[in-house]
């Protein structure tokens, strides 16, 4: 590349620089200009791509390309998010990272390893994602950058949290919170509150979640986070559903989808339409419920998230469960399975093998009941969850009763 092209390549990534400082200023803060920055980001993302990765190509050749490159993934955070796939983004990062370290930018490095752990996080990858968040977490301790342990914290308790260690998540998001304190930043301070409301609402202190739930609430609105004010609507809107509470969920659950439907944000208009479909399910409201989770499902599809299309499915499989619709039941139960075994992801397998047994011991099909529930346990084990691992064992004794019963003979006549 010639001199004179390099230097055009880089005036035109400063624009396009420009725009996603702007983009991830105002992101979820202002809808309408958000709006218009998402817009304009797909529109120009075909130009910026090829930009961006051959600067990256060029990286460890000049410190001032590389702090280029930086500067994007820094501030346009947001929108690459949710405009570039993990696998993508994970290319991208790695070849930044290696940038920074050549070139002895240890704070960057530090940051880009951790966005590099989070990118493994949602690739399923949870062995490689602890060991980079957690070397990211070494490197901001030693180049005193507390803003990324705090968020280094924060990625440890979603990693934590998935496997099932909701004590360690809470652990480590209460962490978050008290360094996102320290450096004075309460957008990071609400959305680790709201970490750790999930945290003890898994542990079913759904009381003491609607607390933290209510403090990120307060923040998310006093600095004007719309995004994070209706992610939090939606977990007051589980909480509320846990508690029985079902026209409280629907209420908030529907703000949230509003919210989510305001900001173009399909992430969260994805969970909320599932949420709110088990809501109508545990009302009754069987049409609706069926609605709900194919808009779901669809919008899943057009992400290519295939484990929240698997997991809605499932979810639709136990609806017509409930509805005594056995073979629909059936149908959608093993396609969430299948989808499940083929990414990879334990924790769903395992839910859609024990709706499956529960499926197959309604129906008296015993046998493939207890094989369910059997591999469910195994993969519970595996995750070193106890509290599933109980949960399951207690189908398979009660399966025990079941088959003991059908074995016994008959009364005798007198």
């Amino acid at each position: 590349m010639t001199a004179n092209l390099l230097e055009a390549r880089i005036r035109a990534f400063k624009y396009y620089l420009t725009l996603v400082r702007e983009a991830g200023r105002v992101y979820g803060a202002e809808p309408r200009k958000t709006l218009e920055a998402l817009v304009l980001f797909d529109r120009e993302w075909p130009q910026i791509r090829p930009l961006l990765e051959s600067l990256l190509e060029l990286a460890l050749a000049r410190l001032d390309v590389t702090l280029l490159c930086l500067d994007f993934f820094e501030s346009g955070s947001a929108l690459y998010d949710l405009r570039l796939t993990f696998k993508d983004r994970l290319t991208h990062l790695k070849l930044a990272h290696n940038a920074a370290e050549h070139h002895g930018q240890n704070k960057t490095a530090g940051r880009l390893l951790r966005q590099i752990g989070w990118a493994q996080f949602n690739l399923k990858d949870y062995e490689s994602a602890m060991g980079s968040v957690s070397d990211a977490l070494g490197i901001s301790k030693q180049f005193e950058d507390p803003a990324n342990e705090c968020k280094c914290f924060g990625a440890l308790g979603s990693i934590y949290r998935e496997r099932g260690k909701y004590q360690l998540a809470f652990e480590a998001h209460s962490k978050a919170v008290e360094l996102a304190r320290n450096v004075g930043n309460p957008k990071l301070e609400g959305e680790h509150l709201g970490n750790m409301g999930n945290d003890v609402r898994n542990l079913n202190r759904n009381h003491e979640a609607l607390t933290y739930y209510a403090e990120a609430l307060a923040i998310h609105l006093k600095v004007g986070d719309r995004r994070s004010e209706g992610i939090r609507y939606g977990n007051i809107g589980l909480v509320c559903s846990s508690l029985s509470e079902f026209s409280k969920a629907q209420f908030y659950l529907e703000k949230a989808l509003d919210i989510a439907s305001e900001l173009n944000d399909d992430r969260n208009r994805l969970f909320n339409l599932g949420n709110l479909a088990n809501v109508h399910r545990k009302l009754g409201n069987v049409t609706q419920a069926v609605t709900l989770f194919e808009q779901a499902i669809s919008v899943a599809q057009a992400l290519h998230d295939l484990r929240y299309e698997g997991f809605w499915m499932g979810c639709l499989g136990v609806l017509y469960m409930d509805e005594k619709h056995y073979k629909d039941a059936e149908s959608f139960l093993q396609r969430a399975l299948s989808i499940a075994v083929q990414i990879g992801d334990q924790r769903y397998a395992g839910t859609h093998l024990s709706w499956l047994g529960d499926l197959y011991m309604t129906i008296g099909q015993l046998p493939k009941a207890r094989e369910c529930f059997e591999r469910a346990v195994k993969f519970a084990e595996e995750l070193e969850v106890a509290s599933w691992i109980q949960l399951r064992k207690a189908k398979i004794a009660k399966l025990d009763r079941l088959e003991k019963e059908a074995s016994a003979p008959a009364p005798s006549q007198s």
